[in-house]
């Protein structure tokens, strides 16, 4: 078995979080958490004071566009220990340059959500993601099909380039069927369409909502009488509630409201959906995004045109009205979770891909 180290800086606090089962383990992005042989390592960062304060000083001059300094020399210093090495967050610059020019050879994987926008080389934008970086890497986990077909476009079908269906806690997320369902539910921010939702919102004034979000226009928010909010003024929900309170209003939800900007490349609202799911409750999605899983087809939910407040209108109108459709596709969505999306399934689909790199040998 080869030892991979696992790069993943955005979980350097909330690892005895996973262990108590107060975060979704979806966000370890396939780390083993329980099953650990041994063989897994995650973010092998030096503990050296004069080392965090050169690589605070470095991404501060360079805006943090050329990698993180204290990743890549903890990384360097213990190299030999590592067939591979799994970026899932966290900008690896100079490895992959040493790699590339052969005075390196352990293997590099990385995940990538979506290719970046094109900019000017004088931006210096994302200079982690592009092609000449991306070449050096001998494998790329995909978060969606067409991410995969960017990249074999962009780099060739010569390295292991492969779309990884994502999960979500399915532990932590179950509907134990404690609550009755009492309002339609929205959270998230990034990429959010929310004006469309509220005016919609506001046009079904019989029916009950909650929405937790950033919301500019607070006023007019506070003066819709038959809206719920929970501020959040930043990315992430869990820092407006925690996940087990996050759970508690998915249970009350009739259906969860997923209201997006309509980016044909964006893979904003697949946590919400994921999480939804796995609740066993109804997707209400705007038609956009590059997401695999097709609500209709898999008869989980409704898709919403974008930027229409009278089609929101008329899928909450249906749900509403139509019950025995509702529970039926929340369990479709349930089941789907339980078969494929789930933690275990996740995990032995990243084991296989990490496997299947880290055992080519080194003149592949």
């Amino acid at each position: 078995m080869n030892k991979i180290a696992w790069v993943h800086i955005d979980i350097l606090d909330k690892i005895k979080d996973f262990e108590k089962g107060l975060y979704p383990r979806s966000h370890l992005w396939g780390y083993p958490l329980e099953s650990n042989n041994g063989f897994h390592t995650l973010n092998p960062f030096s503990q050296n004071k004069c080392l965090h304060a050169l690589s605070t000083f470095y991404e501060y001059i360079t805006r943090a566009r050329f990698g993180n300094l204290l990743i890549e020399i903890s990384l360097l210093l213990k190299i030999k220990e590592y067939n591979s090495i799994y970026c899932v967050s966290g900008k690896l610059f100079w490895i992959p340059i040493l790699k590339k020019f052969g005075l390196i050879r352990t293997k590099l994987i990385i995940l990538i959500y979506r290719i970046p926008e094109p900019a000017s080389f004088w931006k210096l934008h994302n200079l982690h993601l592009s092609a000449f970086i991306l070449s050096a890497y001998d494998g790329v986990n995909c978060l969606t099909k067409k991410t995969e077909n960017d990249l074999v476009s962009l780099l060739g079908n010569h390295k292991e380039i492969e779309y990884v269906p994502w999960c979500t806690d399915d532990r932590l997320f179950v509907n134990k069927g404690e609550s009755e369902p009492i309002y339609f539910f929205s959270s998230g921010k990034t990429n959010r369409d929310y004006t469309t939702l509220l005016d919609s919102i506001q046009q079904l004034s019989e029916k009950k909502f909650l929405l937790i979000g950033h919301f500019p226009k607070t006023k007019i928010v506070n003066e819709i009488p038959n809206l719920i909010i929970i501020h959040s003024d930043k990315n992430q929900t869990d820092t407006a509630i925690p996940y087990r309170s996050l759970v508690k209003h998915y249970s009350e939800a009739i259906a969860v409201c997923i209201s997006l900007n309509g980016d044909p490349n964006d893979t904003c609202g697949y946590t919400e959906m994921l999480e939804a799911m796995a609740m066993g409750k109804p997707v209400l999605m705007t038609r956009s995004g590059c997401l695999d899983i097709n609500i209709e087809k898999e008869n989980i939910g409704f898709y919403v045109n974008s930027h229409d407040p009278s089609d929101w209108v008329k899928k909450i109108n249906f749900i509403s009205n139509n019950p025995k459709k509702t529970k039926f596709m929340g369990e479709n969505g349930r089941r789907l979770v339980e078969e494929i999306y789930n933690i275990s399934s996740y995990e032995k689909r990243v084991q296989d891909f990490l496997d299947k790199i880290s055992s080519k040998s080194f003149n592949n």
